[in-house]
């Protein structure tokens, strides 16, 4: 019982204390709504309150300026990456190691166009060779822009464009050749770009506006990464009296390949594509294929594709010829 008398007392004491009015108040960590709060002024309009600008930050080696030094370090990084996958992570033929050279391609194109160096700088060469590596459809393009510029600037002839393409690149064999057509062009030649079994086309021409470089290109582009062939003829399919140029390639998937062609009517600049249909469907192994004459004396274009070896090496032929409209 006098357990219970203590209790009660303790409890009446402690009501006391917590009433007396010169008690201080609790203390709380949100301040009072009535207070200044830093960084804002009250505003008697409805538009709310005026934020006060916070102060500057001191400058520190983040701020410093993007420069040529730093984009071309970014870039150098950036080429080792591909050197990083092992292979499992390469894809078949290599493909994802190929393409991962386009991070280093995004960095230079960003540099290019953020520092605008000449058109034959190392940085145009880089790119372009990082687009041929990542099998781009740009590659051609890029190479075109660099040897026209040395053309038309001087800096090279037509004659001696092997020897000083191998000047500033390595990685690709330049070849070229006359390409005769019925225009009043003051040069027409063929230019081939290899590495191993692969070639990109362009034709290059010179006319009172100086040089030019038109890309041939087929689905398949142009790529480093892939295992493929190439050939050309010239040949009259459309009987005009006018040779058409003719590029086929093909592309090996595992153990089979693929082949498809562009005919291209050259009595235009830029040169046009002749409709194709339907497109060569069958895959195989290394499809071949010639130029032979029918019965009428009209050129056609003649497909030999080796099946694979589970039909015996089974052979299928297949001839197109120029319908008029087009080629079928």
């Amino acid at each position: 019982m006098n357990i219970w008398k203590r209790l009660i007392g303790i409890l009446l004491l402690t009501i006391s204390c917590g009433c007396d009015s010169t008690s201080k108040p609790i203390p709380t960590t949100f301040p009072p709504l009535t207070a200044a709060t830093p960084g804002l002024q009250a505003s008697e309009t409805t538009a709310g309150p005026a934020v006060t600008p916070a102060a500057t930050r001191p400058a520190s080696n983040d701020d410093e300026s993007w420069t040529p030094a730093k984009a071309d370090q970014l870039i150098n990084n950036l080429l080792n990456y591909p050197e990083t996958l092992r292979i499992p992570w390469r894809g078949l033929h290599d493909h994802n190691y190929y393409f991962s050279f386009m991070f280093a391609g995004l960095a230079q194109a960003e540099a290019i166009y953020r520092f605008q160096p000449a058109i034959g700088s190392e940085w145009h060469w880089s790119r372009a060779r990082i687009l041929a590596g990542a099998a781009s459809p740009q590659a051609p393009t890029a190479y075109g822009d660099l040897i026209v510029a040395a053309l038309n600037s001087g800096e090279t002839t037509v004659a001696a464009l092997p020897q000083w393409f191998a000047g500033h690149e390595t990685l690709l064999k330049l070849d070229i050749e006359p390409l005769t057509t019925n225009l009043s062009l003051n040069n027409s030649h063929l230019v081939k770009l290899n590495l191993a079994l692969n070639t990109a086309y362009f034709w290059l021409v010179e006319d009172e506006n100086g040089y030019a470089a038109h890309p041939l290109d087929t689905d398949y582009a142009y790529g480093l990464a892939h295992y493929a062939n190439s050939w050309h003829q010239m040949a009259d399919l459309t009987g005009d009296g006018n040779a058409e140029l003719i590029i086929s390639q093909s592309r090996q998937y595992g153990s089979e390949a693929t082949a498809r062609m562009v005919v291209y009517d050259l009595t235009t600049v830029p040169p046009k594509p002749l409709l194709w249909d339907p497109v060569f469907p069958y895959p195989g192994i290394w499809p071949e294929w010639d130029v032979v004459m029918d019965e009428f004396g009209h050129n056609q274009i003649r497909f030999t594709e080796l099946l694979d070896r589970y039909l015996c090496g089974t052979q299928i032929f297949r001839t197109y010829g120029w319908s008029g409209e087009q080629v079928t």
